[in-house]
């Protein structure tokens, strides 16, 4: 069964000029002891009232998992992670503990930055973390790290 993971934001990250950014943690992820297809492991609805960028995104790997299961993160319609997209991370090195930054979709003519949208929204309000491969991750506890703008500002 899926947990529910509460994003705390921190409100004064700072800002790149007049665009201000968004410290949001989402703390105690965790793995499955199996998954023998892609599961649900974590998710959390974004705590926005306005659609934001995923600037970036980080993984802080706390307890690792020594079997390095195979996790999916990214943006999605909803808690069982309908058109799951895995565009925070895919299939991250896990087994070791440390910081890795999440990847980035490269397009044809720049860098595209995922879109969490509001809550509430019918799409793409939710970040899930999904396992695959039926593999022991039990051990594994991590924090994400996500640096987010309102979308709004880049317009």
């Amino acid at each position: 069964m899926a947990t529910e993971i509460t994003p705390v934001v921190e409100k004064d990250y700072g800002s790149l000029g007049t665009i201000p950014y968004y410290a949001v943690k989402l703390e105690g992820l965790v793995g499955l002891s199996a998954a023998e297809s892609e599961t649900v492991v974590n998710y959390a609805e974004s705590p926005f009232n306005e659609d934001m960028v995923v600037v970036d995104a980080y993984m802080v790997i706390t307890t690792v998992d020594t079997e390095d299961a195979d996790l999916d993160i990214g943006i999605a319609d909803d808690a069982t992670a309908t058109n799951a997209e895995d565009n925070l991370f895919d299939s991250p090195a896990n087994s070791a503990a440390g910081v890795l930054q999440g990847t980035v979709v490269t397009g044809i003519v720049g860098v595209a930055r995922p879109l969490w949208l509001k809550n509430g929204s019918a799409t793409n309000s939710f970040i899930t973390a999904q396992q695959n491969g039926n593999v022991n991750a039990s051990s594994l506890v991590y924090n994400l790290i996500l640096i987010v703008a309102p979308y709004n500002a880049f317009k």
